[in-house]
């Protein structure tokens, strides 16, 4: 029962800190009320003193050790840490007891005085005694605020972790439903318009799907990858537009081994053209390109009539994503004459936050 185990209350081992505080007390106390007498008194009478003294210590820090994690069972944890100040002088009940009755009916009859030194009195051993109870429980007290902070902290940060890879995987599964939507009404399109093409583009949304599902669970993935995935997904695009849409691209081969939230430049192309007039008379011209730290979509805009439905969450969705993966910003702009999405590139894995 004294030598409980600690971690159950205050979140780490205290064997070391015990030990050392037995020897430590004992010692202090020795040395303040029989100076010198290690060196002056044979080994044998000292360390019969030391025995005793040691006992008395080691029955006082079980006792008031099991006290205290009572009330740390009672007051656990960083946000009760002012209820527990102010159930320590309870300790001082236990500690009396102990100590008077030791004084009162055990040291008299063990008769191990030194000789040449006066035994201390009652009150000199209660006093020091409490001196040195409030010194040990103040340091106990202080390393398990320390522990239980920096607990706390962790606790959060790690609460702060999951959710925003919860938040994350809300968002990634999102993009199944919103790619299917998107490319469902271009399916429709194509059905009614040109039954060979819509066969193709069957066959092309099949191998994208496939891709896309294998990249769902991806924070990251390489530029080079996204690329790869975009010329097919303008293929796509180009099958029910055909020359009215066109893409123009030019990415440093430095960049390639950078990475992107996967699909973000897929949503930036669907944005372009979901918003804009496709025809002969209006071509639109989607160019991608690269600055040292932004991957550029810009279009030209073209005004539309266009009621295609959407789910609304496309640029939304790559935003959020940015954020919880690397704390970085997409960012736009529009003028009279062009749309310019700003997509951050990601050099290091060491700039992920999940």
């Amino acid at each position: 029962m004294l030598f409980k185990n600690s971690k159950p209350y205050t979140g780490f081992d205290d064997k070391y800190f015990v030990l050392a505080a037995i020897f430590l007390n004992t010692q202090i106390l020795l040395s303040l009320f029989y100076q010198g007498a290690l060196y002056a008194l044979p080994f044998s009478t000292y360390l019969k003193k030391w025995v005793e003294y040691g006992g008395i210590t080691l029955l006082l820090i079980g006792v008031l050790r099991v006290v205290y994690f009572i009330q740390l069972k009672k007051y656990p944890g960083y946000q009760n840490r002012n209820k527990r100040w102010l159930t320590l002088p309870l300790l001082l009940i236990p500690y009396s007891i102990i100590l008077g009755g030791y004084l009162i009916f055990i040291e008299p009859y063990i008769g191990n005085e030194l000789p040449g030194y006066q035994q201390p009195t009652m009150q000199t051993l209660l006093i020091n005694g409490i001196v040195l109870l409030i010194c040990n429980v103040s340091l106990y007290t202080v390393l398990i605020y320390i522990y239980q902070l920096n607990k706390s902290k962790i606790d959060a940060e790690v609460l702060k972790r999951e959710n925003a890879i919860a938040q994350l995987k809300a968002l990634q599964q999102q993009m199944d439903p919103h790619f299917l939507f998107n490319s469902l009404n271009t399916m429709v399109y194509l059905t009614e318009n040109d039954h060979a093409k819509s066969i193709e583009f069957l066959h092309k949304l099949a191998f994208l799907y496939k891709r896309m599902v294998s990249q769902n669970n991806k924070n990251l993935i390489f530029l080079k990858e996204e690329l790869t995935y975009i010329e097919a997904y303008a293929s796509l695009l180009q099958i029910r537009h055909g020359t009215n849409l066109d893409f123009v691209q030019k990415i440093d081969n430095d960049l390639h081994a950078t990475y992107v939230v996967p699909m973000a430049l897929q949503i930036g192309i669907e944005n372009a053209v979901k918003h804009n007039a496709v025809s002969k008379k209006e071509k639109l011209v989607i160019a991608i390109y690269n600055t040292d730290k932004h991957l550029i979509i810009r279009n030209n805009i073209q005004k539309t009539n266009k009621t295609a439905e959407s789910t609304g969450q496309g640029l939304d969705n790559i935003a959020k994503r940015y954020q919880l993966v690397c704390k970085k910003n997409i960012e736009w702009h529009r003028d009279n004459r062009y749309f310019e999405l700003k997509i951050p590139i990601v050099k290091s894995l060491t700039e992920l936050v999940v």
